[in-house]
């Protein structure tokens, strides 16, 4: 017990004085707009990123039935993002004349998807410009949004 006070009253004080040692006091330079959407937006960004490193190891041999299963599943998977993507681009009445940032990242993603798949339907391996096309337009949405 002579040990385990000192030690509780340590543990205390780091308690009481590490939530005001990591509070930011600066005030922000812009105001934040739609966090939920910026962490949605960051997902898809990195369930990309994931899809391209499971894409690479499962389609090391491009001949194998296990790259044409994983391909066909991705195609589906991405048609249903393609398909989110357009009826979010109606939501928004997005015509090709908009100049609202998400109506055009929107609209490339879109874009980019479409060849994408068509892509992976035709047989070809999506290149790293795809993907990081892809990529730059999540960001984008992320930043943009």
């Amino acid at each position: 017990m002579k040990r385990f006070a000192p030690l509780l009253l340590v543990v205390l004080a780091v308690a009481v004085s590490v939530p005001a040692a990591f509070a930011d006091t600066t005030t922000p330079t812009q105001p934040q707009r739609h966090p939920v959407a910026r962490i949605r937006l960051e997902l898809l960004r990195l369930h990309l990123q994931l899809t391209r490193l499971e894409y690479r190891i499962a389609c090391d041999d491009k001949s194998s039935d296990r790259c044409t299963q994983f391909t066909q599943k991705l195609v589906t998977r991405l048609t249903n993002v393609d398909t989110a993507v357009e009826q979010k681009l109606t939501t928004l009445n997005c015509t090709s004349d908009s100049t609202d940032k998400r109506c055009t990242l929107l609209t490339k993603m879109d874009a980019k998807l479409k060849d994408l798949i068509q892509k992976l339907q035709s047989g070809s391996a999506p290149s790293s410009s795809d993907e990081s096309g892809l990529d730059n337009a999540a960001a984008g949405l992320a930043a943009g949004s």
